[in-house]
């Protein structure tokens, strides 16, 4: 395996972990309750480069949050 594909799959196990933590921590599905959770999980994951949530559809619910400036808040 190549590092492109290893890394790959390294992000899609991640995503896969959060979106099953977050759904899990977020039952009540108030947004308040979900912003807090992606905050944990930024301070939880310094590396990360941008944190947001997808509603079922795909579809970006929240604006972005990330520790470099052009990223956060689109």
């Amino acid at each position: 395996m190549i590092i492109k594909e290893i890394k790959e799959k390294a992000r899609t196990y991640l995503c896969y972990i959060m979106s099953s933590n977050i759904s899990q921590a977020t039952s009540s599905q108030s947004l308040d309750s979900l912003l807090n959770n992606m905050e944990m999980l930024k301070k939880a994951i310094p590396k990360s480069e941008v944190l947001y949530a997808l509603d079922g559809e795909g579809i970006q619910i929240t604006k972005s949050i990330s520790q470099y400036p052009k990223l956060n808040g689109l």
